[in-house]
């Protein structure tokens, strides 16, 4: 069950996207979304140490412009906060004990000593939902990739736009792969609230076999023990995977789906397979990931 949230907040326009997509999971699941805005520790206290010490000019000023950069979007994470605060009339809450009944929301801002820190926020929360595009501060990038291959626990991507329903049709892009089955296991309190489910496989060629097909339908019979009816369909891959899945969640009119995250480099932690990072640049539906 979903119960805890972190939604990572940018000062930038995609915060209004994952608030959106925050308050559709705290609703479904009365919740409690921890809305956060991240930066690395204030670099003004750098600033005072170099003024006393030796520091080229030109390196102060660009510490003293990141300062400005983080001060103005912490700001605007704030506002944006606040205005979806009065507009939703949001229930705020800070702790467990103090929290009633339904969907509750808290606002803060913390500052980190490495990078990273999203990632480290995520791993005690049930699942984050971090925006694709969004760089936390000035000082680190917290894509959504990187807080899925550092927290261990699931990401939801919501589009650029956020969608007005979240999981009631549902895909899942289905590889026999542990990234795919992580996803799905991680997913099953939104497939139990889905009024469809579609198990998506590709037909890669000769890569293709009858063992895709029966891994696709031993899905669907363990979803049946959930209560969970999905249908299986195979696509045929034209001119690659990414595309045919996006085709077919488009032509199903699904909002959610479902995926590993595929890393393939030796440098797992920093990149991301071509499907994974071809779908979360071009998708708009909420994307749900586990890796």
């Amino acid at each position: 069950m979903i119960k805890h949230v972190l939604a990572s907040l940018t000062g930038l326009a995609s915060d209004t996207a994952v608030l959106e997509t925050s308050l559709s999971v705290t609703k479904a699941f009365s919740a409690h979304v921890n809305c956060v805005f991240v930066s690395l520790s204030d670099p003004g206290a750098t600033i005072k140490v170099a003024e006393f010490g030796w520091m080229p000019a030109r390196e102060i000023d660009v510490m003293r412009g990141l300062q400005q950069r983080a001060a103005t979007l912490a700001a605007s994470a704030k506002a944006t906060f606040e205005g979806f605060r009065d507009r939703r009339k949001l229930v705020i809450a800070d702790r467990p004990g103090d929290r009633p009944r339904g969907a509750t929301f808290h606002f803060g801002w913390v500052s980190a000593t490495t990078a990273g820190e999203t990632a480290r926020l995520a791993r005690c929360h049930d699942i984050a939902i971090v925006a694709r595009d969004s760089p936390n501060a000035a000082y680190e990038p917290e894509r959504a990739g990187t807080v899925l291959l550092n927290s261990g626990h699931p990401v939801l991507v919501p589009p650029r736009r956020a969608a007005k329903t979240l999981a009631t049709r549902v895909a899942i892009a289905w590889k026999d792969r542990p990234e795919a089955a992580r996803a799905v296991a991680t997913s099953l309190p939104f497939l139990a609230k889905a009024e469809s489910v579609t198990i998506l496989t590709a037909n890669e060629g000769q890569r293709h076999s009858r063992k895709t097909d029966a891994s696709a339908e031993a899905l669907a019979r363990s979803l049946a023990w959930h209560g969970i009816t999905a249908r299986t369909k195979t696509l045929k891959v034209s001119p690659a995977v990414s595309e045919a899945i996006l085709d077919e969640a488009y032509k199903l009119d699904v909002d959610l789906l479902v995926m590993g995250g595929y890393g393939h480099s030796r440098a797992r932690e920093f990149v991301f397979g071509g499907m994974t990072r071809e779908i979360l640049a071009t998708c708009e539906i909420p994307v749900l990931m586990s890796n």
